[in-house]
């Protein structure tokens, strides 16, 4: 396998996991909890929350910005 798709299919899967992290973090897991499904240590847990809370709260900003425009 060429190592530009194996790459690619490592982010697909990154992308995926923090995804199913967020969804789970927005719906009142605990750490200990995400920890234990996604066999993610408690800093990386937190990491992709803080990031994804930052693109979260961007896309967020976007959307109402957008949205008033439109008015």
């Amino acid at each position: 396998m060429c190592n530009l798709s194996q790459g690619i299919r490592e982010d697909a899967r990154e992308d995926a996991q923090a995804e199913i992290i967020m969804n789970m973090y927005k719906k009142g897991f605990t750490l200990e909890q995400i920890t234990e499904v996604t066999e993610k240590s408690v800093e990386e847990i937190k990491a992709i929350i803080k990031s994804g809370s930052r693109l979260w709260h961007s896309f967020q900003c976007r959307t109402v910005r957008t949205e008033s425009s439109r008015s």
